[in-house]
C-alpha cells in the first residue's frame, strides 16, 4: 500500500516566506526610496507635474498572503515556490499624474531613465453609475547599467521594482476598494 502523499502547508509556507522577508525588507525599502528619489529629480529636471510619488517596500502580511496563492495549474501547490525570488513587487512606487495626457511623457521618461524588464497595462473603463475611466500602467524596472555602477546605486543593481503610474481618477477609485 502506497504511502499517500502529505498536503502541502500552505500556512507553513506563508509564515517560511514572511521570515525570510522581513531578513530582507530593509533592502526593499532602500531600494524604493531611492527609486522615488530618481523619479523625483527626473520629473523636477523635466518639468512633469504630478499629483504624487509614493514608495513602499511590501506589507510582509501583504506578502504572506501572496506567497501562500495556490497555483492555478495545481491548487495542491504554491504559485510562489520560492516568493522571495519570484513575487516583482517587493519595492514599489506609485506615480499618480493629474491627466491622462501626461502618461506618455511618464512613459519616455522611465524608458530613459530605468531599464525596462516588463511593461503592463492594467488600465479599466469604469462606467457605473458616478465612477470615471482610469488609466494604471504597471512597470517592472530595474537600474541601468551606468546608474548601478555608482557607489550609492550598486546594492540595488539586479533588483526589480514595481512602478504603477496612474492617473488621478484611479487613485481616487482606489481608496474606496477593499
Amino acid at each position: 500500500m502506497a504511502e499517500q502523499e502529505k498536503a502541502f502547508d500552505f500556512q507553513a509556507h506563508e509564515q517560511a516566506a514572511i521570515v525570510a522577508y522581513l531578513k530582507k525588507r530593509e533592502f526593499y525599502e532602500g531600494l524604493a526610496s531611492e527609486v522615488q528619489f530618481i523619479i523625483e529629480e527626473c520629473l523636477k529636471r523635466r518639468g512633469i507635474r504630478v499629483h504624487s510619488v509614493q514608495a513602499r517596500a511590501k506589507d510582509p502580511a501583504s506578502f504572506g498572503k501572496k506567497a501562500a496563492q495556490p497555483s492555478e495549474v495545481d491548487p495542491t501547490k504554491p504559485k510562489y515556490p520560492s516568493p522571495l525570488e519570484q513575487i516583482t513587487d517587493l519595492a514599489g512606487v506609485r506615480i499618480i499624474t493629474y491627466f491622462p495626457v501626461t502618461l506618455n511623457e511618464l512613459d519616455r521618461m522611465l524608458v530613459d531613465e530605468f531599464q525596462i524588464v516588463e511593461k503592463s497595462d492594467k488600465g479599466a473603463v469604469l462606467i457605473e453609475g458616478e465612477r470615471f475611466g482610469y488609466q494604471s500602467i504597471h512597470y517592472l524596472v530595474k537600474l541601468t547599467p551606468q546608474r548601478a555602477r555608482l557607489a550609492e546605486y550598486e546594492p540595488f543593481a539586479d533588483a526589480i521594482t514595481e512602478i504603477q503610474v496612474r492617473t488621478i481618477s484611479s487613485a481616487c477609485l482606489g481608496r474606496n476598494r477593499t
